[in-house]
């Protein structure tokens, strides 16, 4: 059993803040802004319970082409399959979906390709998301499958956007 925890870049500009809300799938409710996640403890090689997060931008008129990649991970990724129009792949580790309506979800169908080493937003491990309003982005469902070891673990996502 372990329990893995998420950091992500929250200050890409001078005056621009990211605020990343938790939300819970059953109720709709927001339960807390985070700076970190922390994934459920599952048995080993069994997926995480899915956490839904939504992006806003403060300070900004507007975002467009919204990214997210995965920079560092403690855990190797894995991915195959066919690619989604998103970036996504088919079968992996790590799951991401996004949605408009917030939907409770038991299992993820959509994974990160790979690792974006590099922290470039050109790169194609990362994963498009799409916007709900001017500053927000949609429903981000997360989950991960619980590597063959046990312990802590982390993964680092980078957001990228445009912005006026």
């Amino acid at each position: 059993m372990s329990t893995q925890t998420v950091v992500t870049t929250l200050m890409p500009h001078s005056g621009v803040r990211i605020e990343i809300t938790e939300y819970n799938p059953v109720t709709g409710n927001a339960t807390r802004k985070l700076s970190s996640l922390n994934f459920d403890r599952t048995t080993l090689e069994q997926f995480s319970t899915p956490i839904v997060i939504k992006m806003n931008v403060v300070g900004v008129q507007k975002i467009d082409n919204i990214k997210i990649g995965i920079i560092k991970s403690s855990i190797q990724i894995q991915s195959s399959g066919e690619t989604n129009s998103d970036g996504s792949k088919t079968c992996g580790n790590i799951g991401i979906e996004h949605s408009t309506e917030l939907i409770e979800k038991s299992a993820l169908t959509s994974f990160f390709p790979g690792l974006n080493s590099l922290g470039s937003p050109a790169s194609s491990q990362n994963v498009l998301i799409s916007n709900s309003s001017d500053t927000n982005s949609e429903y981000i469902y997360l989950n991960l499958q619980m590597p063959e070891t046990s312990g802590r673990g982390y993964i680092g996502f980078k957001w990228f956007f445009d912005f006026v």
